[in-house]
Protein backbone atom coordinates (compact mmCIF):
# COMPACT_ATOMS: atom_id res chain seq x y z
CA UNK A 1 0.00 0.00 0.00
CA UNK A 2 1.38 3.31 -0.96
CA UNK A 3 1.11 5.77 1.94
CA UNK A 4 2.35 8.84 0.22
CA UNK A 5 4.29 10.02 -3.01
CA UNK A 6 6.58 13.57 -2.94
CA UNK A 7 7.67 15.02 -6.18
CA UNK A 8 10.09 17.69 -6.67
CA UNK A 9 10.36 19.56 -10.01
CA UNK A 10 12.76 21.98 -11.16
CA UNK A 11 12.92 24.39 -14.10
CA UNK A 12 15.59 26.69 -14.88
CA UNK A 13 15.34 29.52 -17.94
CA UNK A 14 18.63 31.13 -19.34
CA UNK A 15 18.17 34.39 -20.63
CA UNK A 16 22.85 34.90 -21.20
CA UNK A 17 21.69 34.42 -25.10
CA UNK A 18 18.91 36.64 -25.71
CA UNK A 19 20.79 39.88 -26.11
CA UNK A 20 24.47 40.69 -26.68
CA UNK A 21 25.99 42.87 -23.75
CA UNK A 22 28.81 43.66 -26.63
CA UNK A 23 27.61 46.81 -28.69
CA UNK A 24 26.57 48.63 -25.46
CA UNK A 25 29.96 48.24 -23.54
CA UNK A 26 32.03 50.25 -26.94
CA UNK A 27 30.79 53.43 -26.29
CA UNK A 28 31.25 53.82 -22.25
CA UNK A 29 34.55 51.74 -22.20
CA UNK A 30 36.67 53.41 -25.21
CA UNK A 31 35.76 56.67 -23.29
CA UNK A 32 35.84 55.85 -20.15
CA UNK A 33 39.45 54.12 -20.71
CA UNK A 34 40.37 57.04 -23.29
CA UNK A 35 40.02 59.69 -20.15
CA UNK A 36 41.57 57.73 -17.73
CA UNK A 37 44.90 56.90 -19.70
CA UNK A 38 45.00 60.52 -20.96
CA UNK A 39 44.61 61.77 -16.96
CA UNK A 40 47.52 58.56 -16.38
CA UNK A 41 49.72 60.21 -19.19
CA UNK A 42 49.47 63.88 -18.10
CA UNK A 43 49.59 63.36 -14.56
CA UNK A 44 52.92 60.81 -14.80
CA UNK A 45 54.56 63.97 -16.98
CA UNK A 46 53.76 66.50 -14.49
CA UNK A 47 55.14 64.32 -11.64
CA UNK A 48 57.77 63.68 -13.57
CA UNK A 49 58.49 67.32 -14.51
CA UNK A 50 58.52 67.65 -10.26
CA UNK A 51 61.07 65.04 -9.54
CA UNK A 52 63.73 66.81 -11.79
CA UNK A 53 63.66 70.17 -10.55
CA UNK A 54 63.72 68.35 -6.80
CA UNK A 55 67.19 66.05 -8.21
CA UNK A 56 64.99 62.86 -8.72
CA UNK A 57 65.47 60.43 -11.47
CA UNK A 58 62.10 60.48 -13.93
CA UNK A 59 60.56 56.93 -15.01
CA UNK A 60 57.77 56.56 -17.82
CA UNK A 61 55.43 53.50 -17.50
CA UNK A 62 53.66 52.98 -20.31
CA UNK A 63 49.91 51.51 -20.74
CA UNK A 64 50.89 49.29 -23.60
CA UNK A 65 47.66 46.83 -23.30
CA UNK A 66 44.10 47.04 -21.83
CA UNK A 67 42.27 43.56 -22.20
CA UNK A 68 38.37 43.54 -20.49
CA UNK A 69 36.74 40.59 -20.42
CA UNK A 70 32.85 40.56 -19.40
CA UNK A 71 30.64 37.73 -18.66
CA UNK A 72 26.82 38.13 -18.10
CA UNK A 73 24.60 35.05 -16.55
CA UNK A 74 20.60 35.17 -16.16
CA UNK A 75 18.52 32.50 -14.75
CA UNK A 76 14.68 32.00 -13.29
CA UNK A 77 14.46 28.42 -11.07
CA UNK A 78 10.72 27.69 -10.95
CA UNK A 79 10.28 24.73 -7.62
CA UNK A 80 6.89 23.25 -6.98
CA UNK A 81 6.04 20.05 -4.57
CA UNK A 82 3.01 17.59 -5.30
CA UNK A 83 1.94 14.97 -2.68
CA UNK A 84 -0.18 11.79 -2.82
CA UNK A 85 -3.06 12.53 -2.00
CA UNK A 86 -3.29 15.37 -4.06
CA UNK A 87 -2.16 18.00 -2.23
CA UNK A 88 -0.18 20.94 -4.12
CA UNK A 89 2.32 22.55 -1.80
CA UNK A 90 3.12 26.11 -2.37
CA UNK A 91 5.39 26.76 -5.43
CA UNK A 92 8.54 28.85 -5.34
CA UNK A 93 10.28 31.31 -7.65
CA UNK A 94 13.35 32.18 -7.31
CA UNK A 95 15.93 34.14 -10.17
CA UNK A 96 19.84 35.22 -10.74
CA UNK A 97 21.99 37.36 -12.45
CA UNK A 98 25.69 37.93 -12.76
CA UNK A 99 27.71 40.55 -14.30
CA UNK A 100 31.31 40.25 -14.14
CA UNK A 101 34.17 42.75 -15.72
CA UNK A 102 37.46 41.33 -15.29
CA UNK A 103 40.07 44.57 -16.78
CA UNK A 104 43.53 43.30 -17.25
CA UNK A 105 46.04 46.49 -17.53
CA UNK A 106 49.58 45.75 -19.04
CA UNK A 107 52.30 48.41 -18.08
CA UNK A 108 56.08 48.29 -19.51
CA UNK A 109 58.43 50.53 -18.04
CA UNK A 110 60.49 53.25 -20.59
CA UNK A 111 63.85 51.89 -19.95
CA UNK A 112 67.26 50.65 -21.50
CA UNK A 113 67.23 51.10 -25.60
CA UNK A 114 64.06 52.70 -25.67
CA UNK A 115 64.75 55.20 -22.92
CA UNK A 116 67.38 56.55 -24.75
CA UNK A 117 65.66 57.16 -27.98
CA UNK A 118 62.75 58.39 -26.53
CA UNK A 119 64.02 60.70 -23.89
CA UNK A 120 67.84 61.10 -24.49
CA UNK A 121 68.51 61.54 -28.07
CA UNK A 122 67.88 65.16 -29.62
CA UNK A 123 64.55 65.94 -31.94
CA UNK A 124 65.20 65.82 -35.43
CA UNK A 125 65.48 69.48 -36.87
CA UNK A 126 62.81 68.19 -39.40
CA UNK A 127 60.55 67.35 -37.05
CA UNK A 128 60.82 70.91 -35.05
CA UNK A 129 59.94 72.32 -38.43
CA UNK A 130 57.11 69.67 -38.72
CA UNK A 131 55.54 71.33 -35.32
CA UNK A 132 55.62 74.66 -37.02
CA UNK A 133 53.65 73.22 -40.51
CA UNK A 134 50.61 71.97 -38.23
CA UNK A 135 50.34 74.89 -37.05
CA UNK A 136 52.32 76.09 -34.25
CA UNK A 137 54.37 79.20 -34.11
CA UNK A 138 57.72 78.86 -34.73
CA UNK A 139 58.71 81.07 -31.78
CA UNK A 140 57.75 79.46 -29.06
CA UNK A 141 58.10 75.71 -31.45
CA UNK A 142 62.03 76.98 -31.57
CA UNK A 143 62.02 78.77 -27.55
CA UNK A 144 61.29 75.15 -26.57
CA UNK A 145 63.10 72.61 -28.68
CA UNK A 146 65.91 74.43 -30.01
CA UNK A 147 69.31 75.12 -28.16
CA UNK A 148 70.95 77.16 -30.81
CA UNK A 149 70.75 78.29 -34.47
CA UNK A 150 73.41 79.09 -36.11
CA UNK A 151 75.67 79.03 -33.45
CA UNK A 152 73.08 81.47 -31.82
CA UNK A 153 72.27 80.40 -27.79
CA UNK A 154 68.79 80.05 -26.09
CA UNK A 155 69.36 80.14 -22.69
CA UNK A 156 69.36 76.95 -20.72
CA UNK A 157 68.70 76.27 -16.89
CA UNK A 158 70.04 73.02 -15.55
CA UNK A 159 71.65 72.93 -12.77
CA UNK A 160 74.86 71.58 -13.76
CA UNK A 161 75.07 73.33 -16.72
CA UNK A 162 72.95 76.93 -17.09
CA UNK A 163 73.92 79.82 -19.60
CA UNK A 164 72.42 82.51 -20.51
CA UNK A 165 70.43 83.26 -23.68
CA UNK A 166 72.53 85.31 -26.85
CA UNK A 167 71.17 88.66 -27.11
CA UNK A 168 70.17 87.83 -30.85
CA UNK A 169 68.44 84.92 -30.11
CA UNK A 170 64.64 86.47 -29.49
CA UNK A 171 64.97 88.73 -32.06
CA UNK A 172 65.76 85.80 -34.48
CA UNK A 173 62.66 84.37 -33.28
CA UNK A 174 60.34 87.35 -33.11
CA UNK A 175 61.35 88.00 -36.92
CA UNK A 176 60.88 84.59 -38.06
CA UNK A 177 57.79 84.73 -36.42
CA UNK A 178 56.15 87.66 -38.59
CA UNK A 179 57.76 85.72 -41.13
CA UNK A 180 55.82 82.72 -40.33
CA UNK A 181 52.87 84.82 -39.93
CA UNK A 182 53.09 86.62 -43.57
CA UNK A 183 53.14 82.72 -44.98
CA UNK A 184 57.05 83.09 -46.30
CA UNK A 185 58.38 80.60 -44.40
CA UNK A 186 57.67 77.03 -45.19
CA UNK A 187 59.55 73.35 -45.57
CA UNK A 188 59.93 70.65 -48.13
CA UNK A 189 61.50 67.25 -48.38
CA UNK A 190 64.09 66.95 -51.03
CA UNK A 191 65.22 63.68 -52.68
CA UNK A 192 68.70 63.91 -54.35
CA UNK A 193 70.34 60.45 -55.53
CA UNK A 194 67.60 58.38 -53.04
CA UNK A 195 68.79 60.60 -50.15
CA UNK A 196 66.16 62.66 -48.67
CA UNK A 197 66.79 66.17 -46.88
CA UNK A 198 64.82 68.73 -45.25
CA UNK A 199 65.02 72.28 -46.95
CA UNK A 200 63.65 75.63 -45.04
CA UNK A 201 62.62 78.43 -47.83
CA UNK A 202 61.66 82.12 -47.59
CA UNK A 203 58.63 82.95 -50.14
CA UNK A 204 59.31 85.55 -52.79
CA UNK A 205 56.81 88.47 -53.06
CA UNK A 206 56.63 90.22 -49.78
CA UNK A 207 56.21 93.11 -48.18
CA UNK A 208 58.58 96.20 -47.53
CA UNK A 209 58.60 95.06 -43.54
CA UNK A 210 58.73 91.26 -43.92
CA UNK A 211 61.45 91.81 -46.88
CA UNK A 212 63.31 93.86 -44.14
CA UNK A 213 62.82 91.06 -41.57
CA UNK A 214 64.15 88.02 -43.69
CA UNK A 215 67.30 90.03 -44.48
CA UNK A 216 67.81 91.00 -41.15
CA UNK A 217 67.85 86.89 -40.07
CA UNK A 218 69.78 86.10 -43.25
CA UNK A 219 72.35 88.19 -42.05
CA UNK A 220 72.18 87.79 -38.88
CA UNK A 221 72.48 83.85 -39.24
CA UNK A 222 74.95 83.80 -41.84
CA UNK A 223 73.38 82.77 -44.59
CA UNK A 224 73.85 83.80 -48.47
CA UNK A 225 71.63 86.28 -49.27
CA UNK A 226 71.67 85.70 -53.24
CA UNK A 227 69.22 82.47 -52.54
CA UNK A 228 66.26 81.55 -50.82
CA UNK A 229 66.23 77.69 -49.73
CA UNK A 230 68.75 76.26 -46.75
CA UNK A 231 69.13 72.37 -46.16
CA UNK A 232 68.24 71.87 -42.25
CA UNK A 233 70.97 70.14 -40.62
CA UNK A 234 71.57 68.86 -37.12
CA UNK A 235 74.68 70.41 -35.15
CA UNK A 236 76.28 73.74 -33.37
CA UNK A 237 77.89 75.68 -36.98
CA UNK A 238 76.80 75.52 -40.56
CA UNK A 239 78.42 75.30 -44.14
CA UNK A 240 77.20 77.61 -47.01
CA UNK A 241 73.72 77.05 -48.12
CA UNK A 242 72.62 75.42 -44.44
CA UNK A 243 70.78 76.42 -41.23
CA UNK A 244 72.43 74.16 -38.64
CA UNK A 245 69.72 73.29 -35.63
CA UNK A 246 71.00 72.14 -32.48
CA UNK A 247 67.97 70.66 -31.16
CA UNK A 248 66.88 70.15 -27.07
CA UNK A 249 65.79 66.47 -26.49
CA UNK A 250 62.85 65.89 -24.33
CA UNK A 251 65.05 65.09 -21.24
CA UNK A 252 66.47 68.41 -22.08
CA UNK A 253 62.89 70.29 -22.54
CA UNK A 254 61.44 68.39 -19.11
CA UNK A 255 64.56 70.07 -17.42
CA UNK A 256 64.04 73.55 -18.99
CA UNK A 257 60.13 73.54 -17.98
CA UNK A 258 60.87 72.24 -14.21
CA UNK A 259 62.96 75.44 -14.02
CA UNK A 260 59.37 77.11 -14.09
CA UNK A 261 57.67 75.25 -11.13
CA UNK A 262 56.58 77.21 -7.99
CA UNK A 263 58.84 75.46 -5.79
CA UNK A 264 58.10 76.48 -2.01
CA UNK A 265 60.47 78.64 -0.18
CA UNK A 266 61.32 76.50 2.62
CA UNK A 267 62.18 73.54 -0.39
CA UNK A 268 65.08 76.02 -1.85
CA UNK A 269 66.50 77.15 1.42
CA UNK A 270 66.46 73.75 2.58
CA UNK A 271 68.47 73.19 -0.83
CA UNK A 272 65.96 70.00 -1.54
CA UNK A 273 65.57 71.64 -4.83
CA UNK A 274 67.65 74.07 -7.31
CA UNK A 275 66.77 77.24 -7.76
CA UNK A 276 66.51 79.37 -10.43
CA UNK A 277 67.80 82.68 -11.93
CA UNK A 278 64.38 85.02 -13.15
CA UNK A 279 64.45 86.24 -16.56
CA UNK A 280 62.84 89.58 -18.20
CA UNK A 281 62.92 87.92 -21.91
CA UNK A 282 58.65 88.07 -22.55
CA UNK A 283 59.15 84.92 -25.16
CA UNK A 284 60.82 83.49 -21.82
CA UNK A 285 58.17 85.21 -19.59
CA UNK A 286 55.52 83.19 -22.21
CA UNK A 287 56.58 80.38 -22.67
CA UNK A 288 56.99 79.44 -18.53
CA UNK A 289 54.87 76.30 -17.86
CA UNK A 290 53.59 77.80 -14.74
CA UNK A 291 53.11 75.03 -12.13
CA UNK A 292 51.36 76.18 -8.41
CA UNK A 293 52.58 74.28 -5.03
CA UNK A 294 50.80 74.26 -2.18
CA UNK A 295 49.85 72.14 0.85
CA UNK A 296 46.21 70.75 -0.11
CA UNK A 297 44.91 69.81 -2.95
CA UNK A 298 43.54 72.63 -5.40
CA UNK A 299 40.00 72.50 -6.06
CA UNK A 300 39.95 73.97 -9.73
CA UNK A 301 43.09 72.06 -11.20
CA UNK A 302 43.86 71.05 -15.01
CA UNK A 303 46.13 68.10 -13.94
CA UNK A 304 47.64 67.67 -10.26
CA UNK A 305 50.00 65.28 -8.44
CA UNK A 306 50.99 64.64 -4.49
CA UNK A 307 54.55 64.83 -4.31
CA UNK A 308 56.91 65.09 -1.09
CA UNK A 309 53.99 65.68 1.18
CA UNK A 310 53.11 68.68 -0.88
CA UNK A 311 50.25 69.51 -3.80
CA UNK A 312 51.50 70.64 -7.16
CA UNK A 313 48.99 71.65 -10.51
CA UNK A 314 48.05 73.64 -13.52
CA UNK A 315 45.43 75.74 -12.92
CA UNK A 316 42.73 74.96 -15.57
CA UNK A 317 42.72 78.44 -16.32
CA UNK A 318 45.82 78.70 -17.21
CA UNK A 319 45.63 78.25 -20.81
CA UNK A 320 48.55 78.98 -22.16
CA UNK A 321 50.92 75.98 -19.72
CA UNK A 322 47.29 73.71 -20.75
CA UNK A 323 48.74 74.58 -24.18
CA UNK A 324 52.67 73.96 -23.78
CA UNK A 325 52.19 70.70 -21.88
CA UNK A 326 50.03 69.58 -24.71
CA UNK A 327 52.85 70.26 -26.81
CA UNK A 328 55.60 68.10 -24.65
CA UNK A 329 53.07 65.44 -24.95
CA UNK A 330 52.84 65.55 -28.71
CA UNK A 331 57.07 65.59 -28.64
CA UNK A 332 56.93 62.75 -26.29
CA UNK A 333 54.80 60.78 -29.11
CA UNK A 334 57.06 61.91 -32.46
CA UNK A 335 60.15 60.79 -30.29
CA UNK A 336 58.38 57.16 -29.38
CA UNK A 337 61.27 55.15 -31.57
CA UNK A 338 58.42 51.76 -31.94
CA UNK A 339 55.92 53.59 -33.77
CA UNK A 340 52.46 51.73 -32.55
CA UNK A 341 54.68 49.28 -30.73
CA UNK A 342 53.27 50.72 -26.95
CA UNK A 343 49.88 52.37 -28.04
CA UNK A 344 47.36 51.60 -25.37
CA UNK A 345 44.79 48.75 -26.98
CA UNK A 346 41.45 47.81 -25.69
CA UNK A 347 40.31 44.29 -26.21
CA UNK A 348 36.43 43.31 -25.35
CA UNK A 349 35.50 40.06 -25.06
CA UNK A 350 32.02 39.24 -24.95
CA UNK A 351 31.85 35.68 -25.34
Amino acid sequence: MIKGLKMCVGVVLLAAGCRSIGPDTVARDRFDYTTAISDSVKNQLLLNLVKLRYGDMPLFVDVSSVISQYSLENGIEYNFQWEYPPILRTPSVGGSNTFTDRPTITYTPLTGDKFSKSILTPIPPSAIFFLVQSGRSVDSVFFLCVQSINGIHNRYDAPMRSRPMDPDFIEVLTRLRRIQDSSRIGMRIQTVTNNQSTVMYFGDKVSPDIAGDIAWVKQKLGLDPQISEYKLVYGSMAQPGEIAILSRSVMEIMVQLASSIDIPPEDLQQNRAYAVTATQESLAERMRLRVRSGKAKPADAYMSIAYRDKWFWIDDTDLQSKQLFSGILMLLSLMESDKGANQPVLTVSTG
